[in-house]
């Protein structure tokens, strides 16, 4: 199962720090998000909106990505070691 490096944050706010997660390999990356929302988040963001942006480091520019992705394509293109940054849009 491959692992995705996450962290999440709304309003320069970190939400969630940086932890490695395993995702199942035809899950798109907007269900993975949900999954984890409610697993770590305040129920104040369950279905919040969110934009992804993917970065092969931490410290590099950072690259939008479908949430409509699936999560194994995405982790196969960028490699094995990939970080995910979700940034929620609350209403």
């Amino acid at each position: 199962m491959p692992i995705i490096h996450v962290r999440i944050s709304y309003n320069s706010v970190t939400l969630k720090d940086w932890e490695g997660l395993p995702v199942e390999k035809e899950k798109k990356l907007k269900d993975f998000f949900n999954d984890i929302s409610i697993s770590y988040l305040s129920s104040n963001f369950w279905g919040a909106d969110f934009e992804v942006k993917f970065s092969s480091l931490i410290t590099l520019a950072r690259e939008k990505v479908s949430p409509n992705c699936i999560a194994w394509g995405a982790v196969s293109i960028w490699n094995f070691m990939q970080i995910f940054i979700w940034y929620c849009k609350k209403e």
